[in-house]
């Protein structure tokens, strides 16, 4: 009887436990649900027909995330690695912009064997980021062993409060689909808290996560690593300053576990670690966003979390310094301190602007607001629990565990119409999707396009259908329809400042008169033999849709909707020997072949140089040199007639790869490590129940 006594208070935890998860998932389902989660497929009617179309988030920035999830799976289809995209402006090395979200996308896409068009995946992949902290808040309460709740009340906050584009919550993620920056924030949040908690209690299931977590993030959004390590730092000097004497961790364990979790993430991210670090130099990196002053970076964060939750979160980290036994929750209460001072520095102090150049310090406030959001709830919990301590009120766990759920719906049902009710008088625009009519129109104008394009050039498209002020870029979604190169009037993101084209990389991310790409000399600088082209909101300049209708250099094909699609009168191969083209070409992403009937001297390749690109003539080495507008030429003998450039994997690349098997190695064996320990313990239990029943 005394066995089922000490049993009783042990399940009633467990049930509070389980009804916990029970609300997180029915919240975290009614959230998929309001985004569209169960709709990936719709019908739209264009051209007289009704198509079936992939029905996912197309504003701003997830065009070119979902394209690239789909150069990723064609190239895991082609039984290879996308190390470089080929098709976005001349191509560039998939680390200088990471595949983590396309990898998100593919792994997804798997989980549904397939049934679903890869780009439909893609708003799946968006609503796991958008709730992923859930994992990271539960993590953090049962490390302190805390209400289960808690987590309950952070979701709640986090789902409900949109902050702005650059903050982190629904309204970058969702709305501007700035899914690496938000999801290295999410994944950096749960590698910080399977951190906490395993420098805590020990756990190596833990620790693996971390790990795994960690690298994660790097590989989503490698400027996750400066949150990471703030909060590493965070929890070695709580452990070292602020323990309680009797929790298990010390010093000595903090620091292993910590250097462990650091040491086997970075085997696992060496692929991308090592050749960021390698090739650093050949990356120009533009900010576009920053805080001018202290008074920016305190609006942004109010506007992140809204201004009661960031007081609350204030008292949280006050609080969490009174309750002794709360270790993880402190932890991240000195990494948010410390977080603040270091976003504020590095906005604020000239000296420091240097300090990480390929950073703008809007970036950086996702994770804070994640941290934030957690210790406002937590807050709300400590303050409960004084509360009860001091009425003295029965049933503290049962009121306690009711209060915080009905304060997560109560903070949904004030605050949701600021994300997406209409009615409400905060409220987001609709998110557009590609259950649109101008979605399949495009697709069929590039198609067109691919078909009339000669083998071994490119296409250009200039414009998108909808209002500009949507950013709707429509346009990045012509790789679906084409394995052919594209161009884009307006691309997002450069990483070279050499581009031969009517555009400064440091004014801006598109050409502000793109009707000056209407030209015979862009077309025969890019090899381009298609032009899909519609209307562009210019000023003082004239439309490029108009531009083209007047251009000799430019054929007419056909016109679909709002597009016209044009082929190239005098279309120059994107693989030249002077004026000479190929007598065949074949690109993809890491091969170009290409055969003449008799080259010599230089030959030109209209594709960006980077230092794995190495070259053969008729079977012999040739050094790839650097043009002067970044693409590539090779000097090759008289009468060459084959042409081979392969971006290959150098000894650099294959020493990284073996990082990788050695990070996999060592998170097996911390792993089986772990599962050796519970048989221990089983088995030592085992031998205690049957000496208590024979003696």
């Amino acid at each position: 009887m005394p066995h089922k006594a000490s049993r009783k208070p042990e399940n009633f935890v467990q049930i509070h436990a389980l009804l916990a998860v029970l609300g997180i998932c029915l919240l975290c389902l009614w959230v998929a649900w309001r985004l569209g989660g169960f709709e990936l497929i719709t019908t739209v009617r264009t051209g007289g027909a009704e198509v079936r179309v992939p029905d996912t988030f197309a504003k701003v920035d997830h065009p070119f995330h979902a394209t690239r999830a789909a150069t990723l799976l064609d190239s895991l289809q082609d039984g290879e690695v996308l190390r470089w995209i080929g098709n976005h402006q001349g191509g560039y090395p998939a680390e200088f912009y990471p595949l983590g979200v396309a990898w998100l996308d593919v792994g997804l896409w798997a989980l549904l064997v397939g049934s679903v068009p890869i780009i439909a995946v893609h708003k799946l992949a968006v609503i796991v980021i958008f709730l992923l902290p859930a994992i990271a808040f539960w993590i953090i309460a049962r490390g302190d062993r805390l209400n289960p709740w808690i987590a309950f009340l952070a979701m709640a906050i986090h789902v409900a409060i949109p902050g702005d584009w650059t903050n982190g919550g629904y309204r970058e993620l969702v709305d501007w689909g700035l899914v690496t920056n938000v999801g290295g924030a999410t994944l950096s949040l749960i590698a910080c808290a399977s951190m906490a908690r395993s420098v805590q209690d020990g756990h190596r299931s833990t620790t693996a996560l971390a790990a795994l977590a960690t690298a994660a993030a790097v590989y989503t959004n490698p400027r996750s690593l400066l949150a990471i390590a703030i909060t590493a730092g965070a929890i070695v000097v709580t452990t070292v300053f602020f323990q309680d004497r009797d929790l298990p961790a010390g010093p000595v364990r903090s620091l292993r576990r910590v250097a462990v979790i650091a040491a086997v993430s970075m085997l696992l991210a060496a692929p991308l670690v090592i050749p960021l670090i390698r090739y650093r130099h050949l990356y120009d990196f533009v900010h576009y966003e920053g805080y001018a002053t202290l008074k920016e970076y305190w609006d942004s964060t109010v506007t992140a979390v809204s201004l009661p939750v960031l007081l609350l979160s204030v008292a949280g980290v006050i609080l969490t310094f009174a309750f002794q036994r709360h270790a993880i929750a402190r932890s991240f209460a000195v990494a948010l301190v410390s977080y603040a001072l270091m976003t504020g520095a590095l906005s604020n102090l000239a000296s420091l602007e240097s300090v990480i150049d390929q950073l703008e310090t809007p970036r950086l406030m996702p994770f804070q607001r994640l941290v934030m959001i957690y210790l406002a709830a937590y807050a709300v919990a400590a303050m409960l629990e004084l509360a009860i301590r001091y009425f003295r009120v029965g049933r503290a766990r049962v009121v306690a565990s009711g209060t915080l759920g009905l304060a997560g719906i109560l903070v949904i049902y004030l605050m949701l119409g600021s994300a997406w009710n209409p009615p409400a008088i905060f409220t987001t625009p609709p998110i557009e999707t590609t259950a649109l009519p101008e979605f399949q129109e495009y697709r069929n104008a590039v198609e067109i396009a691919d078909e009339i394009a000669p083998q071994g050039t490119a296409i250009l498209v200039i414009g998108n259908r909808l209002d500009s002020q949507s950013w709707w870029h429509q346009q990045l979604w012509g790789p679906l329809e084409s394995d052919a190169p594209f161009f884009y009037d307006d691309w997002l993101w450069y990483w070279h400042e050499d581009h031969d084209g009517p555009y400064n990389y440091r004014n801006g991310h598109s050409y502000l008169d793109p009707e000056r790409a209407i030209t015979s000399d862009y077309f025969q600088t890019h090899g381009i033999g298609a032009v899909v082209v519609t209307n562009v909101n210019v000023r003082n300049t004239v439309d490029p849709r108009t531009a083209a209708q007047t251009n000799p250099a430019l054929l007419l094909e056909r016109g679909i909707g709002e597009w016209d699609i044009y082929r190239v009168a005098a279309p120059m191969s994107i693989v030249t020997n002077g004026n000479d083209q190929p007598t065949s070409l074949s690109i993809d992403n890491h091969q170009i072949k290409a055969t003449f009937a008799d080259a010599d001297g230089a030959v030109t390749i209209r594709r960006n140089w980077f230092p794995r690109w190495v070259a053969t003539a008729d079977g012999q080495d040739v050094p790839v040199m650097r043009a002067e507008n970044g693409y590539m030429q090779v000097t090759v003998p008289e009468g060459t007639r084959s042409l081979d450039l392969r971006y290959s994997v150098t000894g650099v690349d294959w020493l990284a790869r073996g990082g990788v098997v050695a990070g996999i190695v060592s998170v097996i064996g911390i792993l089986l490590r772990l599962d050796r320990r519970r048989l221990r313990r089983r088995s030592t239990s085992t031998r205690d129940a049957e000496a208590a029943v024979t003696g």
